[in-house]
């Protein structure tokens, strides 16, 4: 048998035999008080676990596979960190706003609260990355696609 013990103010007595738990009885209510506050941390953990995994498979690879499908058309594509809603820049190859790229990523859009998301895509014409910053805080951003350009030389 062994015993967690310390002064009535800072710990809750636990003793175990044989596998289970004993709480003693004048601490009880803090022990269902701690192990409410674990669970609830466990629970957390799980929901954002599975936050992130529904974040990857839900909203990133769609728009990579978008971009990879939309070559053509698109340089770049990021999500800044998100503030109430999910922002996605797709930065387009001309240096003006293209409109049959702008058509193709309403309809992006329109899939993506389709499928629940709460996402506003823009096009950005296409910029370095100086002039991005007139748009978004690239700091922290993700860079879900990119065409990479053949190094000279």
């Amino acid at each position: 048998m062994s015993t967690v013990e310390g002064t009535k103010s800072q710990f809750v007595r636990l003793s175990s035999d044989g596998g289970k738990v004993v709480v003693t009885p004048e601490d009880e209510d803090r022990f269902v008080i701690t192990a409410q506050n674990a669970v609830k941390a466990c629970q957390e953990h799980q929901r954002t676990n599975e936050a992130i995994k529904q974040f990857k498979s839900g909203l990133l690879l769609p728009l990579m596979e978008w971009c990879e499908a939309n070559q053509h058309w698109v340089s770049a594509c990021y999500v800044p960190v998100p503030v109430g809603y999910v922002q996605v820049f797709v930065v387009g190859k001309s240096p003006k706003y293209d409109f049959g790229l702008g058509t193709e990523l309403a309809q992006l859009e329109l899939a993506l609260v389709d499928a629940g998301w709460r996402v506003n895509v823009l096009q950005i014409p296409h910029a370095d990355d100086e002039e991005l910053k007139t748009y978004f805080d690239p700091e922290g951003a993700l860079l879900v696609y990119a065409q990479l350009e053949a190094a000279q030389g």
